[in-house]
């Protein structure tokens, strides 16, 4: 049954994620709905019995939800903090998920806790944030520099060749650009940790190395961060 579920959940997924992005299911009763889709979808892109290797057509579609889901809007249609905090999340979690060993996997008896983030600070959002820039940084170009202990925490051994897919730094960056461009206090207390895990000359690095659409989101997002630096943001 799993089986024929995955056949058929990445395009059951895109529309739902349609009817999203067109301001239906956001009212308040459906908040925890759309979070356990969250965990679902990430259970079935890679806790795939026996081979545990992440299933690229969900993890996209399950990555385009959590880029409409992030995304705030206004009235009647605005997506609650709690919501888009678990698609920022779950965004990171992803990329960490690439990285784990089948064994690992295996025997992880709790999946969806890696798509649970009731509680989660605005640091550990960052770090994930981060941890997508510099591992797409470094599968360009080779280099790889840890800002600090925090980052060191969530880093990926220097011997992987994980190369992440470009939808989840496309996403990585379109959230970025939404978290800097919001008023909300949790989005400017994660704005303000990215800034402090060198945000910026990571972008400078992705924009010189990334072509596409994930290369206009970086120097869009680079352009962004050095004005608002210029300007004196009161968040910095």
């Amino acid at each position: 049954m799993a089986t024929a579920l995955r056949q058929t959940y990445a395009s059951f997924l895109r529309k739902v994620t349609e009817q999203v992005k067109d301001g239906q299911h956001l009212y308040l009763e459906m908040q925890d709905l759309l979070i356990e889709l969250i965990g679902i979808s990430g259970y079935l892109a890679f806790f795939d019995r026996p081979s545990q290797s992440p299933r690229p057509r969900i993890v996209e579609a399950t990555t385009q939800y959590l880029r409409v889901l992030s995304k705030r809007k206004t009235g009647s249609d605005n997506v609650p903090t709690k919501t888009r905090l678990h698609a920022w999340g779950a965004l990171s979690s992803i990329a960490q998920l690439h990285f784990y060993s089948t064994t690992d996997l295996l025997q992880d008896d709790n999946p969806v806790r890696h798509f649970r983030f009731d509680g989660v600070t605005p640091d550990a959002i960052a770090v994930g944030f981060i941890l997508i820039l510099r591992t797409w940084v470094r599968s360009q170009n080779g280099e790889h520099e840890v800002h600090c202990e925090g980052c060191e925490r969530n880093e990926m051994p220097e011997t992987s060749i994980v190369v992440l897919p470009v939808v989840l730094m496309e996403a990585a960056l379109d959230m970025m650009a939404q978290i800097s461009d919001d008023d909300d206090e949790v989005a400017k207390a994660i704005y303000s940790r990215l800034l402090h895990h060198q945000l910026e000359p990571l972008l400078q690095t992705t924009s010189l190395y990334t072509a596409g659409d994930a290369g206009a989101l970086a120097r869009k997002l680079l352009a962004r961060v050095q004005g608002m630096s210029s300007e004196g943001d009161p968040t910095l």
